[in-house]
């Protein structure tokens, strides 16, 4: 079906078959990228762990990171690598301390870090943690 899940354009669906994109047999076509637009949101399965540490890692009051300066700097330039497409280079990323109950993700003077500036700690995001 064009332009679905199963487009002939992605790889050959017949063992015989040649692939409409590269012209190789099914065995020797390495497959092709494409997209697929699909009726709702669908998480990468391999970056759950990712979105989990950063779901724990984030103030659901003030919307901001509950980590140091660097870490946040350090996770937001890896994800834009990735929204970049250099997934490759960041697959091995892992957040420190992910793991751990009570450690206290607050800067010294009492900040949540963001990714693109640091908000100072007011009294309602002091109570966010």
């Amino acid at each position: 079906m064009p332009g679905g899940l199963y487009d002939p354009l992605l790889a050959p669906m017949d063992e015989q078959a040649p692939c409409k994109s590269c012209g190789q047999q099914s065995f020797q076509c390495p497959g092709h990228c494409g997209h697929i637009d699909l009726v709702s949101p669908v998480y990468n399965p391999l970056l759950f762990d990712m979105l989990f540490t950063l779901i724990r890692k984030t103030c659901f009051l003030c919307r901001h990171f509950r980590a140091g300066k660097e870490e946040v700097n350090v996770c937001t330039s890896k994800l834009m690598k990735i929204a970049k497409g250099d997934v490759s280079g960041d697959k091995d990323y892992v957040i420190n301390n992910s793991d751990a109950k009570d450690i206290d993700l607050e800067d010294n003077d009492g900040s949540h870090g963001s990714s693109s500036i640091l908000h100072s700690g007011s009294q309602s995001e002091m109570s966010c943690m």
